[in-house]
Order: structure tokens, then C-alpha cells, then sequence
């Protein structure tokens, strides 16, 4: 419960109005568990061997270690989470900051107990895991963009390329029925269809939301518009040329809706990253 009160979250918004970012925790508030450790400095003052000396140090330095490495680690993870786009730390130093408090642990128990080298041992073990439940792991992804592996951009890039493919033989399909209207609609849909993959291309991980636009929905437009070229060959009924024509409308609507959605997800990301990047450069310029 100490350690959890040491770094209660603030619910503020984590971004101030021009941008710059707001740390979510008090980091420095860690070095109060050094206080604990201050009776453990008196036999400091009585020590005169210089192993005697290394070895009375030991935990403190060990705790110094923790606290250090703890601050940093809280620092990182605010600094992560105020972000939508933002890599992991290179350090996961909150995870070494909780290793190192166990090692004070042990060390204490060592320096200024009589009991065996395994319950020290034991204590320092359950030290750590009750440090790393209080603090948490450190971020272990990227965010935004970042979280988007080359395999996946890779795949994505190959679905795209694979529906354009599919778009032309669709529209020369129906452009062979030398039907205007039939053809205009065509048009308009492969048009929604390119928008939409366009808005993908410039952020794949829009492709995890339109799989149902660029999956089921684009097999059935497509289906649909061989079914009508074939129909329309054996016999020019007008019935299905509307049928067709109701058909392509509607999903030339819904294909610009979806692509002007993501547009507009893609803008507000961007704002939000515009301001972290004005605080940041606020910051480096004081």
C-alpha cells in the first residue's frame, strides 16, 4: 500500500493547452522509501574496517540503486503514455529498479541478521515481486505507427496492390458492356474503393478496422458485378441494370463514408501529435 500511495495517478489531462505534457506521476516521491534505510546508516558511523565499511554500504548503495533506477523508469512510462505515437523505452529500468530492491532486501538481511543465506535469499525474491506489483512493467510496445510491424505493412501493402488488381478487371468487365450507366457507377465505386485503401496505405493499422470494407464487402461488390456483366450479356433487362446500378450507389456511399472516417481519425491523430511535438520543442528550446 506504501509503494502504491508513493505513485498514485493523477486523472488530469496529461497534455497541457499548448501541447506540453504533463507527467501523470510524482517520480521523485520514490525516494521517500530511502527513509526507511536511515537506521540501517548507523553502524556507519561506528565502522572503522574499510570491508566492514563496503559491506554496511552495500544495501545502501543497493537502495540508492533502486530509487535511481525506479525514478527513471516512472519518468519513461509518463513520458510513454502522454503520446499516441511513442517508442518503448530502450531501458526497462522500473523492472532493474524492482530487481534492485530485492537485492537491497537480501543484502539487509545478510549485513544485520543471523539467519541462513536462503532466507535472505527468499526475502529479496519476494521484495522484487511486491515492487514489480506496486510499480508495474515498463511499457514492453510501441504506440501509434510504431506498433505496426513490417510484416503486417507488408501484408497490407499486398492486399491493396491485390484489390487495385481486382478494381481493373472489374471496370474493363463492365466497360465491355458498352452501358454509360452501368460503367459511370463502376467508376464511382473503384474510385470509394481507392480512397478507402489510400487512407489504409498512409496508416496500415486502419487496415485492422476496414477488414470488413476491404473483405466480405468488396468480395459481394465484386460478385455483384460480374453476376450483372454476365446477366447483361445474355439479355439487356432494365430491371437489372437499376438492381445494379441501387447496388453500386450504395456502396460507393458507404466506401466514402468509411474512407472519410479514417481520414478524420487521421487528422485528430495528427493534431494530438502536432501538440506533444510543440511542447517537446518548447521544452528543448528553455
Amino acid at each position: 500500500m506504501f509503494l502504491q500511495l508513493l505513485t498514485r495517478r493523477s486523472k488530469q489531462n496529461p497534455l497541457e493547452a499548448d501541447g506540453t505534457v504533463k507527467d501523470p506521476k510524482n517520480p521523485n516521491a520514490v525516494a521517500l522509501l530511502l527513509i526507511p534505510l536511515v537506521p540501517a546508516a548507523f553502524p556507519l558511523l561506528e565502522a572503522s574496517e574499510p570491508v566492514t565499511v563496503l559491506w554496511l554500504s552495500a544495501p545502501l548503495v543497493a537502495a540508492a540503486m533502486a530509487v535511481w533506477l525506479l525514478i527513471l523508469g516512472l519518468a519513461a512510462e509518463a513520458k510513454w503514455k502522454s503520446s499516441e505515437i511513442a517508442e518503448r523505452p530502450r531501458l526497462p529500468a522500473k523492472i532493474l529498479g524492482a530487481l534492485a530492491l530485492g537485492v537491497t532486501v537480501s543484502l539487509l538481511v545478510l549485513v544485520h541478521s543471523d539467519g541462513p543465506p536462503m532466507m535472505a535469499v527468499t526475502k529479496g525474491v519476494i521484495g522484487a515481486v511486491l515492487a514489480l506489483l506496486s510499480f508495474g512493467l515498463d511499457p514492453l510496445t510501441d504506440k501509434g505507427l510504431a506498433t505496426i510491424s513490417d510484416r503486417e505493412r507488408y501484408a497490407v501493402a499486398q492486399k491493396v496492390s491485390d484489390i487495385h488488381a481486382r478494381l481493373d478487371g472489374i471496370v474493363d468487365k463492365v466497360r465491355g458492356l458498352h452501358d454509360s450507366g452501368a460503367l459511370d457507377v463502376t467508376l464511382s465505386v473503384a474510385s470509394a474503393v481507392r480512397r478507402l485503401t489510400q487512407a489504409v496505405m498512409l496508416d496500415p493499422k486502419h487496415h485492422r478496422t476496414a477488414r470488413r470494407h476491404l473483405g466480405p464487402m468488396f468480395d459481394g461488390a465484386e460478385q455483384g458485378a460480374l453476376r450483372f456483366a454476365a446477366l447483361w450479356t445474355i439479355s439487356q433487362k432494365p430491371e437489372a441494370l437499376a438492381a445494379y446500378v441501387a447496388l453500386a450507389t450504395q456502396l460507393a456511399e458507404e466506401y466514402n463514408r468509411a474512407a472519410e472516417a479514417y481520414a478524420q481519425a487521421g487528422a485528430e491523430e495528427l493534431k494530438v501529435e502536432a501538440a506533444v511535438l510543440r511542447g517537446l520543442i518548447k521544452r528543448e528550446a528553455a
